[in-house]
């Protein structure tokens, strides 16, 4: 159960990097700071290069909640993860799907 550990461990301590930075909810809303926390973008970078991709998404999707483009990645990797698994799309497809997908991760966590 390392993984859960160290998901837990970033959601309690998730202040490393940009203390408290503020996030844009880019519709008109005041910015508010994602339930008080900042990210550690270099433990999630590391995540996802440990293919722990769905992990990040989760913790992502639960900090940032206003975040949609969160929303649709996780939305799209468990449209090809259910895709590949029962043979709708081959192999090959599914891995430039999910390299599409972490480069999108990867760029959103470079804009927090």
């Amino acid at each position: 159960m390392e993984i859960s550990n160290e998901k837990a461990n970033i959601k309690n301590q998730i202040n490393i990097q940009n203390n408290y930075a503020p996030i844009n909810l880019g519709d008109g809303e005041k910015e508010e700071k994602a339930k008080n926390t900042t990210i550690d973008k270099v433990t999630l970078k590391e995540m996802i290069g440990d293919n722990e991709l769905k992990e990040v998404l989760d913790i992502l999707v639960e900090t940032f909640p206003k975040k949609n483009e969160f929303l649709l990645q996780k939305g799209r990797l468990k449209s090809i993860t259910k895709d590949n698994r029962i043979g709708v799309i081959s192999s090959s497809d599914f891995r430039v799907e999910q390299a599409r997908i972490v480069y999108a991760v990867l760029d959103m966590i470079d804009e927090l």
